[in-house]
């Protein structure tokens, strides 16, 4: 896709689907990194795990097919748990495989995550062992899944899985995704009313992608966000695939100031509360919440960070969307 505006950084290509996308950025990609996470065993000298864009394709595939031999399909599944590279596997071996992802949020009582797996009719579900507990009780309190996926176990899913393609079955990888098919299910946070299932399409995932990366200058990430809320789902998961480059997987948010400065991030996904805690942390002090609070920061990062404020080269006003990072800050 050609250029049309001058705040376009890149050619971003005419995807539809997920699974498009998916494709494109692995085509491109190839081994260049893709996901970065701490390595629990790890030393000092190796503290992260590291995957590939061929990686990520290899463990999409594996586990997808993994989950049609054993019937997962045409169906919707669900996702519990905290961030992980894992996570994000599940999240797309069910959108590559045109199965309906029903991203959880953790932090609700078994109690509402019930009815939203009962009223989004999941068959399956995977979860963390952190979150084994509260899948046990939601099993009580009555929405028994017919599969149940511990994500502990990932690696036997994927073993299987290359197997089975190794011997030539490949239903799961000849899926074809079409722009309508339905994506996902995400739940509202409820704070207005009773929390609803809201149905996003690959056609509409596509759009938010292609439409952001239009604007984006580049650059790793890191991705602190819940993964199960779709604003992180941008920069941190599908933009890479456009873009041709890595993120961070931040496990704990209480990390994020330790990741910022290890991984030094060119993007990110953030809320108010994120910036507001960088403010506090650099200037020590708290925030303003007057009606110029994004101003009011952009200018003290400016006397912090530019050699003359008022002819700014890092942070630079995109009139009618706000402001964008260019270079790097040395």
């Amino acid at each position: 896709m050609k250029k049309k505006y001058k705040d376009v950084y890149y050619d971003v290509p005419d995807v539809k689907t997920i699974k498009e996308l998916v494709i494109h950025g692995v085509g491109e990609g190839q081994d260049q990194r893709l996901f970065m996470y701490d390595n629990v065993n790890g030393t000092k000298d190796d503290p992260f795990i590291t995957k590939t864009f061929n990686d990520v394709w290899h463990d999409i595939n594996c586990l997808g097919t993994y989950m049609f031999a054993h019937g997962i399909k045409d169906c919707n599944v669900a996702i519990i748990g905290e961030n992980s590279y894992e996570w994000i596997i599940a999240f797309f071996a069910n959108l590559l495989g045109k199965i309906v992802s029903v991203p959880l949020d953790p932090k609700l009582p078994a109690e509402d995550l019930a009815v939203q797996l009962n009223e989004s009719e999941c068959k399956a579900i995977f979860y963390s062992e952190y979150y084994a507990p509260t899948v046990e009780k939601i099993k009580e309190i009555g929405a028994p899944m017919d599969t149940y996926l511990y994500i502990p176990d990932f690696q036997k899913y994927i073993d299987e899985g290359e197997k089975l393609l190794a011997d030539g079955y490949t239903e799961y990888k000849d899926v074809v995704v079409s722009p309508d098919d339905l994506a996902t299910i995400v739940f509202t946070s409820g704070t207005t009313g009773k929390s609803k299932g809201v149905m996003l399409t690959h056609g509409n995932l596509a759009s938010v992608v292609t439409s952001s990366c239009k604007c984006f200058q580049g650059g790793n990430s890191v991705g602190f966000l819940p993964l199960n809320h779709t604003f992180s789902w941008v920069a941190t998961i599908f933009a890479a695939f456009i873009i041709i480059t890595y993120g961070y997987i931040c496990v704990d948010i209480k990390n994020l100031v330790r990741d910022f400065q290890t991984h030094h991030p060119q993007n990110f996904s953030g809320v108010p509360l994120v910036v507001e805690t960088i403010y506090k942390r650099v200037w020590k002090d708290e925030p303003f919440s007057a009606e110029g609070t994004v101003p009011v920061h952009i200018r003290h990062l400016r006397e912090k960070l530019e050699i003359n404020p008022s002819e700014p080269r890092y942070i630079k006003v995109v009139w009618g969307k706000g402001y964008k990072m260019e270079g790097n800050v040395t």
